[in-house]
């Protein structure tokens, strides 16, 4: 008798074995050429052309296919699952913060030996970008592609309505204060702020660049003792406190959090200034495209000991699992190039990371923005990397807590930051009594 049940089972096995090694399989292209991977999510709106500049990578390196992949989400847990995984692309889009984190673990190509085979040029880079790395004379495990300092945005309208000077090299902290509170106005008479003074940000990175502006830091040079508590950081921190407790000038008073809807409220003029990294100016400048707003960049007020100013970028890393370690520095290489460095950059409104192109009239002198790109770099000249310390990793929790419980009046800061350093040097006497090199920590 025939077996039906058998042969429906066969032809179901015979189907799914026909699936995984033909249907399924990897399309392979047996064309000779090495497949480099290429881990990036470039900028809205920039996907086609960049596409097009790996096309002409292709072309101009006609043994090499570039296969690029985004990784959008936790960007960097997911890289760094790839790498546990021996799954990571050949070339990573990465920020100079997180580079120190990832090579303690040996997991991205020390260039240094490349660098010294080509003759490549690190003296054309600005030095900050390189130092954001912790690069050395035997190390550079990174080459930024584009890099930002700290800026102050303000709109000209505002201030002119206010009758207040525009804000220039001679502002101080208190100029800053000042302006701030004659900016904030409740218009129509109803008891609510319409218009805010500022927005100074109280995220840990963006305050402490306000504490180096005061003449504190974070740590000690021999990163053994935790500085945030003391009376320089305490004095920088109640500044910006009280620019929302005391005098009511911050975007906060709109409703809502600090950063909510910022560009927009800008472009609105509902803000008179934000004090923040260049990178906003595309959040700015597409929120501001139906708004007739004047504004301008200008340096952030200085403070006892400089401006607050601080530095961050992205750039390029090579995995160390790389079976192609040549190739995959022929596209660094190429994506730090004149021309995609330019078009990047220029299309996007960053700081490219080269000297030659960031200090050429080209970048100084653009007729198609309002704004003065020499600001940009007389901030990028002045400012410096946040410290990349492995044993205060938790910082940014434990810091955002600590201003929460001071902003809302449930604590002081003082009090509030002496439970942070203490924490803090605990964490630092046991990192250092593991004699473990220090790493970076997440800032973006």
């Amino acid at each position: 008798m025939f077996n039906w049940y058998k042969l429906t089972f066969l032809l179901g096995f015979l189907l799914i074995l026909f699936v995984l090694l033909v249907y399924d399989r990897p399309k392979i292209i047996n064309d000779g050429k090495i497949e480099l991977r290429l881990l990036a999510n470039p900028p809205p709106g920039y996907e086609k052309k960049f596409e097009e500049l790996l096309a002409l990578f292709e072309k101009t390196h006609s043994n090499i296919r570039v296969k690029h992949n985004k990784a959008p989400g936790n960007y960097y847990t997911k890289v760094q699952t790839m790498m546990v995984g021996k799954t990571c692309a050949d070339v990573v889009h990465f920020s100079g913060k997180q580079v120190n984190s990832f090579k303690i673990k040996d997991t991205l190509l020390n260039l240094m030996p490349m660098i010294k085979r080509d003759n490549y040029d690190l003296d054309d880079y600005f030095e900050v970008g390189l130092e954001d790395a912790q690069s050395t004379d035997q190390e550079v495990h990174y080459l930024p592609l584009e890099g930002s300092g700290t800026v102050l945005f303000y709109n000209k309208d505002l201030f002119d309505q206010a009758n207040l000077n525009y804000p220039d090299e001679s502002w101080i902290w208190e100029d800053f204060q000042n302006a701030a509170i004659k900016l904030t106005k409740d218009i129509d008479g109803d008891g609510r702020i319409d218009q805010a003074g500022c927005v100074v940000g109280y995220w840990w990175a963006e305050a402490i660049s306000w504490i180096w502006s005061n003449g504190g830091n974070m740590v000690n040079k021999q990163h053994t003792k935790c500085l945030l508590n003391q009376p320089e950081a305490i004095e920088a921190l109640n500044f910006i406190l009280d620019l929302e407790r005391k005098h009511h000038a911050t975007a906060k008073s709109l409703g809502g959090t600090e950063s909510a809807g910022v560009a927009e409220n800008f472009s609105s003029g509902r803000i008179g200034m934000i004090v923040t990294l260049a990178y906003a100016l595309p959040t700015i400048m597409d929120a501001g495209k139906n708004s007739n707003i004047r504004w301008g960049i200008a340096m952030p007020p200085k403070g006892k000991h400089g401006r607050p100013i601080r530095y961050t970028s992205s750039g390029w890393v090579v995995w160390s699992g790389t079976k192609h370690p040549d190739e995959a520095w022929e596209l660094v290489k190429f994506l730090n190039s004149d021309k995609v460095m330019k078009e990047y950059c220029f299309d996007n409104y960053y700081i490219p990371a080269r000297k030659s192109i960031g200090l050429s009239p080209e970048f100084r002198n653009r007729p198609d923005t309002s704004f003065d790109e020499n600001i940009l770099i007389q901030s990028l000249l002045a400012s410096r990397p946040l410290d990349n310390i492995y044993a205060l990793r938790s910082i940014a929790s434990d810091f955002g807590i600590a201003l929460d419980k001071a902003r809302l009046g449930m604590s002081d800061i003082q009090t509030e930051m002496d439970k942070v350093v203490e924490k803090a040097d605990a964490a630092l006497n046991e990192h250092s009594s593991k004699n473990i090199a220090t790493e970076g920590i997440d800032h973006d």
